[in-house]
């Protein structure tokens, strides 16, 4: 994006601007935004596209910002990134953000707000109502519709499960959805290499992810969205090459409701890494 704009091609800027929408939550919590100037850090911020967290994509900013503070020899604190990112700043949609996320950011980054500021944001928080802040509160449309379908209840998550094998889970939409990506069982801190297809539309995706050291649980996405047809039994299969072992859940629910969309899921043909149901495979992230 940063050579297109350097060298006014605005058909490779635009489609460049288009494939970090179709692909924003990998490339925001990669962090791979820091090599952009400030025009087009600024373009991808006003967009209402992105399909990531606020959260995610601060995180993103705030790479941005540290890069800028060690190129000039500042020390990186709350007063020299608000300095770097100027009025930068004020594209990141704080108000979508829960409050103890914010406050949480508040106190990383001290000197990043005024107190003004701060009042202005957690009155609205308090209140849902942002007209007094600078900060945009509209949210991002490629994160309004979506939702994960998870397939247990929570009730009996146990440690120790291996992955030499793939699991396979059919699933049936009863209207139409695009499938996003899907949630599986992982290990806190542990980095897995995942292939995660669905057979019948010959949709793969390869993926290394590095799941987060308080979570049991990590997200694989599409490199778009896949649509499939109501009443058609779809095969996804999910394959962690030997990573390490983590966490399952037995008994998964055969009929779950999520959004007025009814999943109804049952066991693939074969085998599902020596056991006759897949417990890998937490939940599918969809969007309507």
């Amino acid at each position: 994006m940063e050579n297109a704009h350097l060298f006014s091609d605005p058909e490779l800027h635009q489609k460049s601007l288009e494939f970090i929408e179709n692909h924003s939550e990998d490339i925001m919590q990669s962090k791979l935004l820091k090599d952009l100037g400030p025009e087009c850090l600024g373009e991808v911020l006003r967009s209402d596209k992105l399909a990531a967290s606020e959260e995610d994509i601060f995180a993103a900013v705030l790479s941005w910002a540290d890069c800028r503070c060690t190129e000039k020899g500042l020390e990186v604190n709350g007063p020299n990134i608000r300095q770097v990112l100027g009025d930068l700043l004020y594209l990141v949609r704080f108000p979508l953000m829960p409050p103890d996320g914010f406050v949480a950011i508040s106190e990383q980054n001290v000197g990043l707000f005024t107190s003004n500021e701060e009042i202005k944001l957690l009155r609205g928080q308090i209140k849902n109502e942002f007209s007094k802040t600078q900060f945009p509160s509209r949210k991002r449309q490629g994160t309004l519709l979506q939702d994960v379908c998870y397939r247990f209840n929570d009730n009996n998550i146990s440690h120790g499960w291996s992955y030499s094998k793939p699991d396979t889970l059919q699933f049936t939409v009863s209207k139409a959805v695009d499938v996003v990506g899907v949630v599986l069982f992982g290990n806190p801190s542990s980095t897995y290499n995942v292939h995660v297809g669905i057979i019948e539309l010959n949709q793969t995706v390869y993926r290394t992810v590095t799941v987060e050291s308080t979570e049991k649980t990590f997200k694989v996405l599409f490199s778009k969205p896949v649509p499939v047809k109501a009443g058609s039994y779809y095969t996804l299969k999910a394959d962690l090459q030997n990573g390490p072992s983590g966490y399952k859940e037995n008994n998964g629910l055969t009929s779950v409701t999520c959004k007025s969309t009814v999943f109804t899921f049952q066991t693939a043909p074969g085998t599902n890494n020596y056991t006759a149901t897949p417990r890998q495979i937490y939940g599918i992230i969809f969007s309507t």
